[in-house]
């Protein structure tokens, strides 16, 4: 029997599948195949797939109409052999070891369902980031646990991808409701993890998610997208006896709609109806159960307002921030230099307030600012009735202000300014 599956679904990828293929074929284990599932592909993809067929025998091709991702996964499990299977998507790659490292466990510590690792994210720029990082292993006998850990996300994600299963746990009931549609890695996974006797995760860094104009990752939103708010609202209500995983989840929700309830009011009211599905939701899981701190709290309920309150929440807040600061009395900062602070500069520049310079922690921070048309000060060097504005996000806000407290009089968070205007 072959040790691994490794299915990648392909639909009109021609630019990528090449370089995802390779990647694969170079990997240091041999017992393994490549089944590649053409998705109805209207460029050069599927004749891309049968010629790399006919240079090697370990890979299978599957032509079949198109009928979406979580199709063309299924279409490969059922014509895959493997006793492990692994999902790669065709627009990314994977470091040469990475499925031997998956695979290790799996021989050496017994019966392993699911063996998990990370990934990096190959920016449009060059750049490759980590999203997540750790240093340890851990083994739960537990899937709940698992699933916590997962929605955490602090070691790894609920991505298909950069994991390996046992196949046995893709079971008839499981493909029959895999859901073809925007969240179907988490719902897969909060299907097949509570299955699973033993869970491996390694820190193995190896699969590259790759970010371009065309890739699945990288697409403006749409209401499909609210398919992932209901699949997390249905785990949480299959799973709400297990507070750990609440919490997790918590968060996971709310970064979905925090990024949703913020495009819909944008464009209202022609989303009218799908905000009141996530109101319900929201209000459910967030606010009626006091599950968010203050900040997260307070843009939730703010983006919740119907669309005339939002407009006058924004009104009143630009006034506010435009009256308060406009005069000039006192030095006006910035603490922080990221995505945050930058934003707040444009609008206070834009309307004409004075800015007296950034802030940052400590003075090995303030080395490696770059490109900052100001000039950037360690906190300490701060006059303590300065106004002080936090351009952070929440969680930095919520540390920063922590800190300070105390000691500086003035200071104004702006995650809620920021994230809502």
């Amino acid at each position: 029997m072959l040790d691994l599956s490794i299915l990648i679904p392909v639909y009109n990828v021609e630019n990528f599948l090449e370089r995802c293929v390779n990647s694969i074929l170079h990997q240091t284990i041999n017992n393994f195949e490549i089944v590649l599932v053409d998705d109805g592909s209207t460029d050069k993809s599927g004749k891309i797939c049968d010629w790399l067929a006919k240079k090697d025998k370990r890979i299978k091709v599957i032509h079949k109409e198109n009928g979406g991702l979580a199709s063309a996964r299924i279409a490969g499990i059922k014509n895959s052999a493997g006793k492990y299977i692994g999902f790669v998507d065709s627009d990314d790659y994977v470091d040469p070891t990475m499925f031997e490292q998956l695979l290790k466990p799996t021989r050496d510590c017994g019966h392993v369902d699911i063996s998990i690792g990370g990934h990096v994210v190959d920016q449009m720029d060059g750049r490759i980031t980590i999203p997540c990082k750790a240093h340890e292993s851990q083994v739960w006998i537990d899937g709940i646990s698992a699933m916590a850990e997962m929605f955490k996300g602090d070691k790894f994600v609920w991505s298909l991808c950069d994991k390996i299963y046992n196949r046995d746990l893709f079971t008839d009931d499981v493909l029959a409701c895999w859901p073809n549609s925007h969240g179907e890695d988490t719902f897969v996974n909060s299907v097949v993890m509570p299955k699973a006797k033993k869970i491996i995760f390694q820190p193995i860094y190896g699969y590259h998610y790759c970010m371009h104009s065309e890739s699945m990752m990288h697409t403006n939103f749409n209401p499909s997208k609210l398919a992932t708010v209901y699949i997390v609202a249905g785990i949480m209500e299959k799973y709400q006896d297990y507070p750990s995983l609440i919490t997790a989840l918590s968060n996971q929700l709310f970064g979905y709609l925090l990024t949703y309830l913020k495009n819909m009011q944008d464009e209202a009211p022609k989303y009218d109806v799908e905000l009141d599905k996530c109101r319900t939701i929201a209000q459910k899981w967030l606010i009626n159960n006091n599950s968010l701190d203050l900040f997260k709290r307070h843009i939730l309920e703010v983006l919740l307002l119907d669309h005339v309150g939002f407009l006058n929440w924004q009104q009143s807040e630009r006034k506010k921030l435009e009256t308060n600061y406009y005069c000039g009395q006192k030095k006006l900062y910035i603490y922080g230099t990221g995505i945050y602070g930058r934003r707040t500069a444009e609008y206070l520049e834009k309307n004409k307030i004075k800015i007296d310079g950034f802030v940052v922690s400590d003075y090995e921070h303030k080395k490696i600012i770059e490109n900052i048309n100001y000039p950037v000060y360690v906190i300490d060097q701060i006059n303590t009735d300065a106004n002080i504005l936090l351009g952070l996000g929440i969680e930095n806000t919520i540390t920063v202000i922590e800190r300070l407290r105390g000691k500086y009089k003035n200071i104004y968070p702006m995650c809620v300014f920021l994230l809502c205007c």
